[in-house]
């Protein structure tokens, strides 16, 4: 058996919405595994610094960063605060989402938007303010967290699998362009 840990020494994370749930166990995994991480959230700061506490006590490395993905000011100042921590970055995964059901008859264009916006426009700004970093360390690695409900379709779930879809397709475009660099990006 290979023994995984530490196989991620020397190496830099940023999680989004990494505050709960799959970004949470992603995050302590990417530590346990020796990476330094950015700890992201939007609005839970208590449960960011919680995630950071645990990272911190088990003896990794990590900070929390509260951003809004869709804003790509604070994105920068997330990557920023990584090469400034850390000295740099090689691996993001761009997990933040909201999740809720709304039937499609009962959608306003604001739930719509606000759902495409965070997971397309978030891996957009995100990808912007992490290649510059990735190149700089002769490579990297993009995640773009999708979900099954993007290819086999839910009920009240119209505006996730619209989002999660053109996630998917940016991904593939990303995988294309960055490949020269060393840096791989997966869905």
């Amino acid at each position: 058996m290979v023994n995984m840990i530490n196989e991620l020494d020397g190496k830099v994370a940023i999680v989004t919405g990494s505050a709960r749930n799959i970004g949470r166990v992603t995050a302590e995994e990417l530590a346990r595994a020796g990476a330094a991480l950015v700890i992201n959230s939007v609005q839970a700061k208590e449960l960011c610094e919680e995630v950071v506490e645990g990272i911190l006590a088990s003896g990794g490395k990590a900070i929390p960063f509260m951003a809004d993905v869709r804003d790509p000011d604070a994105v920068n100042a997330m990557a920023a605060a990584a090469v400034k921590e850390f000295g740099g970055i090689d691996i993001m995964v761009h997990n933040a989402a909201v999740r809720n059901n709304t039937s499609f008859e009962d959608m306003n264009f604001e739930t719509f938007s606000n759902t495409v916006e965070i997971s397309i426009y978030g891996m957009f700004h995100l990808a912007k303010a992490v290649i510059p970093s990735m190149k700089d360390r002769d490579g990297g690695v993009i995640v773009g967290v999708g979900g099954m409900s993007s290819t086999r379709g839910t009920k009240t779930r119209s505006h996730t699998m619209a989002a999660k879809m053109g996630l998917n397709a940016l991904v593939r475009g990303l995988a294309l362009d960055l490949a020269p660099y060393n840096i791989r990006a997966n869905q």
